[in-house]
């Protein structure tokens, strides 16, 4: 009972919502008037002519917001007594501001929501003094002028006065502030678009901060004439809302329950008093309010229905996408809703953090370093984009490390796979060759001896000759397994080894094998281990 007179004090103030009111919309703007359509069409038009100022700047075509801004215009504040008046502010799925007529509008406000929507980050002081330039900017129909003083300025605000509004500049800015998106230093950024080192470009900025001298430019704006607007339909519950947006606490809440006991379940009313799924029930076509709703349902397949409509009704926003990678199990669904989260907010950290642990997950460390560059670039200080690259450079490190790892592993594959080859020949050889004794010999032939009688145990091993070693005592062969191993064989008496090959007179050359050459070799084990070579050659076979 206690919100009543609340109410009624409102109504009294704001009178009849009926045919006073007036409603134009222009691009991402729109405005309810109850001073008149003059002043609308007015503030319509100087909300264009800064949207296009400042997409000139930035070389932008029609900028937009990721949601849409609408601006209540009264004859006087007590047309609305307690609502917020002079800010932008979210309210439910858009952008609203109160102003009385008259009252100049925060273009401070308007060219940070326009920045953030439209560009990558950039460095703070860049878009700091891109704020404040655009927080004097005048309009007169079409005519435009930007540049006059702040009361107080200061070096980020001399700094993109002397580029965009001296002309021997302005021309080659766009070329700077692209640069600046794309996460090029001020080194890069000032070569590519003055052909000047940062140091040259900053002493300037310094002494025509000092010199005090600030011209204002003035220019042709867009073509638009307040005249072109047209007024639009409305509905005195859409009106009654729009109001109630501007209020806060019980005064908002006695407002939104008057427009439901006036109008029956409204959707928007419902949503401004949290009710989402009472709002969704009644058909609402908020994507904000389906995103709210997909929070509360426990069922995840639910959820991700609601959210899949939120993205429908608001293409450009970047949440629900992360919100359904969080309820994501699938490893490539995941990677996908939260790269789509980046590329509709590519300054959000929290979206690139969790997109390099997706990858991270799946075992991607190339992507996962790619999406830490990004983070690199959505920082917002020096010290946050040192912490990332610190951390993408660890990753890096993780990266080389397997990479050599693959190669080691590779390598040995390799090496096993030729030795299995060799290791397979010579007993083909050896079979062919006990088949040629057999059929040699005949029916009445005695048994084949084998020539290894030497009592001590045999070997076999497959690999490739990288050196003879010839000293004073007896040779030794120098043989890499498939393990990469290095294994010394004795070559004791040169006469009783037996060398074969396919290359004619194959014979084993003193110092390293250049390149190293396959070969397959059997020798005598050592009758005692710990010796200087794994034992005694007796067949060498080069293949």
């Amino acid at each position: 009972m206690r919100a009543f007179p609340i109410l009624a004090a409102l109504v009294l103030a704001a009178g009849s919502f009926g045919a006073d009111w007036s409603r134009f919309v222009s691009g991402p703007f729109e405005v309810l008037s109850k001073a008149g359509q003059k002043p609308a069409r007015r503030i319509l038009t100087e909300l264009e002519q800064v949207r296009h100022a400042l997409g000139t700047a930035l070389e932008k075509q029609d900028l937009e917001a990721v949601w849409p801004m609408r601006v209540v215009v009264f004859a006087s504040e007590r047309n609305c007594r307690g609502c917020t008046l002079g800010e932008w502010f979210e309210r439910r799925d858009r952008w609203v501001l109160g102003v009385v007529r008259g009252r100049p509008l925060p273009h401070a406000q308007l060219a940070r929501i326009l920045i953030a929507a439209n560009t990558r980050r950039m460095p703070e002081e860049v878009e700091r003094g891109l704020t404040a330039l655009f927080s004097t900017i005048e309009v007169e129909g079409v005519r435009v002028r930007l540049g006059k003083p702040v009361p107080r300025p200061d070096i980020d605000w001399a700094r993109m006065h002397m580029l965009l509004v001296d002309p021997e500049y302005s021309v080659r800015t766009p070329v700077l502030l692209a640069n600046l998106q794309q996460g090029a230093d001020w080194h890069v950024a000032y070569k590519n678009a003055f052909g000047k080192a940062p140091d040259e470009m900053e002493a300037m900025v310094k002494e025509y901060l000092a010199r005090g001298d600030f011209p204002v430019r003035e220019f042709s704006g867009a073509p638009v004439s307040p005249k072109r607007f047209h007024p639009r339909d409305y509905r005195p519950e859409y009106v009654e809302t729009a109001v109630a947006d501007l209020l806060e606490g019980e005064a908002a809440r006695a407002a939104y329950q008057a427009v439901l006991a006036k109008y029956g379940d409204y959707p928007p009313a419902l949503e401004g008093l949290g009710r989402f799924e009472a709002a969704v029930k009644a058909g609402s076509r908020s994507a904000r309010c389906l995103f709210e709703y997909a929070k509360l349902l426990k069922e995840p397949a639910r959820a991700r229905q609601a959210l899949v409509r939120a993205t429908e009704l608001n293409p450009r926003w970047a949440e629900p996408w992360a919100l359904m990678a969080d309820l994501e199990t699938n490893a490539a669904l995941k990677i996908r809703d939260l790269k789509k989260a980046t590329e509709l907010d590519s300054r959000n950290l929290a979206y690139w953090e969790a997109l390099s642990q997706a990858y991270l997950d799946a075992g991607d460390l190339r992507q996962a370093s790619i999406a830490l560059g990004g983070a690199m670039r959505a920082a917002r200080t020096p010290e946050e984009r040192e912490a990332y690259y610190q951390k993408r450079l660890r990753l890096e490190e993780r990266r080389a490390e397997q990479r050599v790892q693959s190669r080691q592993s590779d390598l040995i594959r390799r090496r096993r796979t030729e030795a299995r080859r060799l290791r397979e020949e010579w007993e083909e050889m050896l079979r062919r060759a006990r088949e040629a004794e057999e059929a040699a010999g005949g029916e009445g032939a005695a048994d084949v001896v084998e020539w290894w009688d030497d009592p001590r145990p045999k070997a076999k091993i497959w690999g490739v000759l990288k050196e003879v070693e010839c000293t004073r005592g007896p040779a030794r062969l120098v043989i890499e397994d498939s393990d990469g191993k290095l294994i010394r064989l004795v070559v004791k008496d040169p006469g009783k080894v037996v060398i074969l090959g396919r290359e004619p007179n194959a014979t084993l050359g003193c110092g390293k094998q250049n390149p190293p050459r396959p070969v397959a070799v059997e020798y005598y084990k050592p009758s005692s281990p710990g010796g200087k070579s794994a034992g005694e050659v007796a067949v060498v076979e080069f293949r």
